[in-house]
């Protein structure tokens, strides 16, 4: 490994500014030192985009299995997808590579990841629990999350904010104004980065409690709970954005 690895990595770890509670705490610290390494390949950004989308499938398939095991493994893809997330941005900022294309292709990435994970998470449930309400309000949740998060960007795309700043600050105007430590409790379990990261601590909650305590999903049941909090969190945020777009464009 050349020394100047370190250095590398020291730069780009000097010039990361994650505002995101899982990007700050837990991706940043890994992303820098892959994209320090990455950089001495010809590996574009582009293509580190593409492996989200190879994470972000993978970990829905891990989960459509139905099994706790299936939840642990493929919420890990999940996390592994938030740090290629971070990765392509580093390496597109640290080799001179940051393009619109690149931006489209990331959102795409978001959008295909993101609907993945839902509904992988909604068909592993409904065949842990032979429930089809389970797969109806997941294929409901991923049609209004995807609605939301496309409904927000086209307000930048369609340039309906007049302010200055890049797609994901204009974006941000449209978040809820809410309570600080509300906020805080928001970020921290029902952003689609929560969703990605708490699916594997509840699934490897429900894997003890199986594996270890010979205990009944029915009877716990901590990965089917954490969704439905999630789906109900997304209707209300969702409801709210909608309503204050309302108000300030229409």
């Amino acid at each position: 490994m050349p020394r100047s690895v370190f250095k590398r990595a020291a730069e780009i770890r000097k010039a990361q500014a994650f505002k995101e509670l899982y990007s700050r705490y837990f991706s940043r610290h890994f992303s820098f030192i892959i994209t320090a390494l990455l950089t001495y390949t010809p590996i574009t950004p582009n293509q580190v985009t593409i492996s989200m989308v190879a994470f972000g499938w993978l970990g829905a398939a891990l989960m459509c299995f139905g099994e706790p095991l299936g939840f642990l493994l493929g919420g890990l893809s999940l996390a592994m997808l938030n740090i290629a997330d971070a990765v392509d941005g580093e390496l597109a900022r640290y080799k001179g590579l940051t393009s619109t294309g690149g931006d489209y292709l990331d959102r795409v990435a978001h959008y295909v990841t993101n609907s993945g994970a839902i509904l992988g998470s909604g068909v592993g449930l409904y065949l842990q629990y032979d429930q089809l309400f389970i797969l109806l309000i997941a294929c409901l949740i991923e049609i209004i999350y995807t609605f939301d998060e496309v409904s927000r960007d086209l307000l930048v795309t369609c340039g309906l904010q007049k302010e200055e700043g890049n797609r994901k600050e204009l974006k941000g105007t449209t978040k809820i104004a809410v309570p600080s430590k509300f906020k805080l409790f928001l970020e921290i379990t029902s952003t689609n980065l929560a969703f990605f990261h708490l699916l594997a601590l509840f699934g490897l909650l429900d894997w003890i409690a199986v594996e270890v305590y010979g205990r009944d999903l029915t009877d716990i049941g901590f990965v089917l709970s954490y969704c439905l909090f999630f789906a109900s969190m997304t209707v209300l945020k969702a409801s709210i954005r909608i309503t204050k777009i309302k108000k300030a464009y229409f």
